[in-house]
């Protein structure tokens, strides 16, 4: 449930920060987990209450909007996998190329709504052991790369 240290963290002023930045105490954005009657799924600010290290292998996944995201295989994402239709929380392991991830699109302040759409994995490769760090908040949810993430245990 962890990712590189450059992986960009959507902070609750809307700006990226590396997870190797983050402090304890720290307000990132959060989400929740249910849509509104229009589809959306509403934004929460989320306080960061844990960060740690360890070494660990990672998933590299090149996103269809450009991104690139690093995480361990255990880290759970909002997304479609195996081509299923179902929005459903998954493991990094289980998605493949061409699978969908829930991805922050961005905010429309006049009637709060707050946008998520999917990405496709382009392409999955493996790398080997780094400096991995798990972040977890408030809310449990939070956006990393654009891609929305949750933490478990």
């Amino acid at each position: 449930m962890s990712f590189s240290g450059t992986s960009a963290v959507a902070m609750s002023d809307f700006v990226y920060k590396n997870i190797d930045q983050i402090k304890i105490g720290e307000n990132v954005l959060g989400f929740l987990l249910v849509q509104d009657y229009m589809n959306r799924r509403p934004l929460n600010i989320s306080l960061a209450v844990y960060l740690s290290t360890r070494k660990d292998e990672l998933i590299q996944w090149e996103l269809s909007n450009g991104q690139i995201l690093q995480l361990t295989c255990n880290q759970q994402v909002l997304g479609r996998a195996n081509k299923s239709p179902a929005l459903y929380w998954h493991t990094a392991d289980v998605y493949a190329e061409g699978d969908t991830l829930e991805s922050f699109y961005g905010y429309n302040p006049p009637n709060k709504g707050d946008y998520f759409v999917d990405v496709s994995i382009v392409k999955k490769s493996s790398l080997p052991k780094q400096t991995v760090y798990t972040l977890d908040t408030i809310t449990k949810t939070y956006i990393v790369n654009s891609v929305a993430v949750r933490t478990t245990y």
